[in-house]
């Protein structure tokens, strides 16, 4: 008989959208009473399907006639490798809330679109921001009313060698399409007067908006805690098999909670004597748990990693992380020795 072991690890889901949903909505049971199978089903993005709690308020969506748009300059990483900073003003007379990733276009000097293909920077939450209107605001408050993001790019190929093959574009304009619609236009010169955005075409970077913390404050709130996981994997697994385990989710927010976009992702990865498999992202089968999830609810879900043939016997340890909105997906982790067949 094989042994099970048990690991025990808290997961963090944060706020992620901003919508007001029907306390009245069909609500789940207390527990599942059996596991939930596993599905094959890849993300099409990351995080999209965060939890929210069920009746959360929320001001309506900002629009880019809500807002205004500064471009703060940039500073170099590594390599080559840029990342700039635009400021996002709520200069509407009400609050309003941002939330996700604005579509960016790139203008040259006489006005024509560069050619660029964006790709999201996972490192940012996708956590709504609320803006209060900056003009109501004290002068020690006034960051509330502010939002920023990211973007980044580079000023080499991506191979390397320090070089541009298709040649560097400058650009003298931002465009950014918020997600409530419209567009916002601000100078892509850096006011530090170290020259406009050269890249090298087409790959651009966009992080979500993030808030501004005020100046009052060193760091943001912490993020609320939705769902306590734990996981229970075998003890022994087989080179060329598919290892089979368990996560259990507890709510264990005071409130109900709803995933409004769909299931939540999660990534799985195992790593042994000089080998890993990599982090591998699926979606979690989360509709027989209700569209609305109790305080307490628990419901345990079936697992399935296939170990490929040519990893090697050892000692390896397996993670699993749920996606929360961020770059830390607060792994559980189980150690388990794998055998050849």
């Amino acid at each position: 008989m094989r042994t099970r072991v048990l690991v025990v690890a808290p997961v963090v889901l944060l706020l992620s959208s901003c919508g007001a949903f029907l306390a009245n909505s069909p609500k789940s049971p207390a527990a599942s009473a059996q596991v939930i199978p596993w599905v094959d089903s890849k993300p099409a993005a990351y995080h999209q399907g965060l939890a929210v709690p069920v009746g959360e308020a929320f001001p309506p969506t900002c629009r880019a006639d809500d807002l205004t748009a500064t471009y703060r300059g940039a500073m170099g990483v590594s390599n080559g490798q840029m990342q700039g900073t635009v400021d996002i003003a709520n200069v509407s007379t009400t609050p309003c809330v941002l939330q996700g990733v604005a579509a960016v276009e790139l203008f040259g000097a006489k006005g024509a679109t560069l050619s660029t293909s964006l790709y999201t920077n996972t490192r940012f939450t996708t956590a709504p921001v609320v803006l209060q209107a900056v003009a109501g605001l004290p002068n020690e408050r006034v960051l509330d009313g502010h939002a920023w993001m990211e973007i980044d790019w580079s000023q080499f190929d991506e191979g390397g060698g320090g070089s541009c093959t298709p040649g560097l574009a400058q650009a003298a304009a931002i465009g950014l399409t918020v997600p409530g619609g419209g567009t916002l236009t601000t100078s892509a010169v850096s006011p530090r007067n170290d020259g406009p955005i050269t890249f090298c075409p087409p790959r651009i970077g966009v992080g979500a908006f993030q808030r501004s913390a005020p100046i009052s404050e060193s760091s943001p709130p912490p993020a609320p805690v939705y769902f306590k996981a734990t996981m229970t994997a075998p003890a022994t697994a087989v080179i060329g098999h598919a290892l089979q385990y368990q996560v259990t989710l507890t709510s264990v927010y005071s409130r109900p909670l709803t995933f409004p976009n769909g299931c939540p992702a999660y990534l799985q990865d195992l790593a042994g004597p000089g080998w890993t498999l990599g982090k591998t992202w699926y979606v979690l089968n989360c509709q027989p748990m209700g569209s609305v999830i109790a305080p307490g609810a628990s419901f345990t879900f079936a697992m399935v990693l296939q170990i490929p043939s040519s990893a090697p016997v050892g000692e390896y340890s397996l993670a699993w992380g749920m996606d929360v909105g961020d770059s830390n997906n607060a792994a559980l982790n189980a150690k388990l020795t794998v055998g050849a067949p």
